[in-house]
């Protein structure tokens, strides 16, 4: 008897100190539990199209990267990165040619490894950001060239001059994510003339030929009204 109080006596001291277990935070992606995130975002990633949903996503501002290059001297390229673009990609899987992209880049989002520089070709000699704070691109058109790729056509604005332009696409892939039941992944290269804007100025020393590449994720947000998420 005197041993069985003991017991119970002690058995009760054990379950007051002993510390609540934490239960692991387990994240839901694509609809089922995810302890890992690296692991369920790779098993879930795919590079078919048609496995991704149709709908309206949100270009990612943090994960946007817009390169130009510049011919400079005949010897190599300046490279500039403008860091802030907004969008919308209206996405259609099954039906390539109907989707489409609006985007708007903040011309004094400008930066270059040169110190100043981004200012010079920010001002009234190049991009004339105070007068054309945005470089819009309305697509026009997509076609499908083979499963991952396409080429995108639209209008072009910068320096207040609309002309047409076209990009080859490539489609990196497809996968959700804590924040978002889908994320969208492209990269995309173009060549454009600066002189068909009015961008006449260094000629020359400066080349003519502008190199684009665009490295974007597009989120389809769970709340239409809400931006994209990470």
């Amino acid at each position: 008897m005197v041993a069985a109080a003991i017991a119970a006596v002690a058995a009760g001291a054990s379950a007051q100190t002993a510390k609540p277990v934490k239960a692991p935070n387990v994240q839901i992606i694509a609809g089922k539990p995810c302890p890992t995130l690296a692991g369920c975002y790779m098993k879930a990633f795919t590079r078919d199209v048609t496995k991704t949903p149709e709908g309206t996503y949100r270009l990612s501002t943090p994960h946007v990267a817009l390169i130009i290059k510049v011919p400079h001297n005949g010897l190599s390229w300046s490279v500039f990165r403008l860091n802030k673009m907004t969008g919308t990609i209206t996405w259609k899987p099954n039906d390539i040619a109907a989707s489409a992209l609006n985007a708007v880049v903040d011309a004094k989002s400008l930066e270059t490894n040169v110190p100043g520089f981004a200012a010079q070709i920010e001002g009234p000699q190049f991009l004339n950001a105070d007068k054309f704070p945005t470089i819009t691109f309305v697509s026009t058109g997509a076609k499908q060239t083979s499963a991952t790729t396409g080429v995108l056509s639209g209008n072009l604005t910068l320096l207040g001059v609309t002309k047409p332009a076209s990009f080859d696409v490539t489609f990196i892939g497809g996968t959700p994510s804590a924040a978002n039941p889908m994320n969208l992944g492209f990269n995309a290269t173009g060549r454009i003339k600066r002189s068909d804007f009015g961008m006449t100025d260094s000629l020359g020393p400066v080349g003519d030929d502008i190199l684009i590449e665009l490295d974007v994720e597009a989120a389809l947000a769970r709340n239409p009204a809400a931006g994209a998420g990470q």
